[in-house]
């Protein structure tokens, strides 16, 4: 049985570009149904005032939230998390697995907006 999962990509360096190659890298894995646009935010408890790009992504896949949350953690360090302080070129997080919630960020207004365009397209 596939899992639909709503996940949420940040990026604050070369974001498009990580922000894409994160993407691809995902879509070698699961399947990708839906992606919204990306927005620009604000950073939330960052050592640094670098604006950030977000996006959602709507995935089905086999795997459980587990082995899905590894599979995000790989392109995560694929992709250069956690060499910088500060610097994050790509983090991605598990949103809602099957339309339950189940990380705090679904409360972020700009998340709120994406899911409404999601909906909505």
């Amino acid at each position: 049985m596939k899992n639909t999962y709503l996940l949420a990509l940040g990026s604050n360096f070369n974001a498009e570009k990580n922000i894409a190659s994160a993407i691809e890298a995902l879509g070698k894995k699961v399947e990708i149904i839906q992606k919204t646009r990306l927005i620009e935010t604000l950073p939330l408890n960052m050592p640094n005032n670098f604006l950030f790009l977000n996006g959602l992504v709507l995935i089905a896949s086999a795997l459980t939230q587990d082995n899905l949350k590894i599979e995000l953690k790989s392109i995560e360090k694929m992709l250069g998390r956690g060499e910088k302080k500060g610097i994050v070129p790509v983090d991605i997080d598990i949103i809602m697995v099957n339309n339950h919630v189940v990380h705090k960020d679904f409360e972020l207004a700009y998340i709120k907006k994406l899911i409404n365009e999601l909906n909505n397209g």
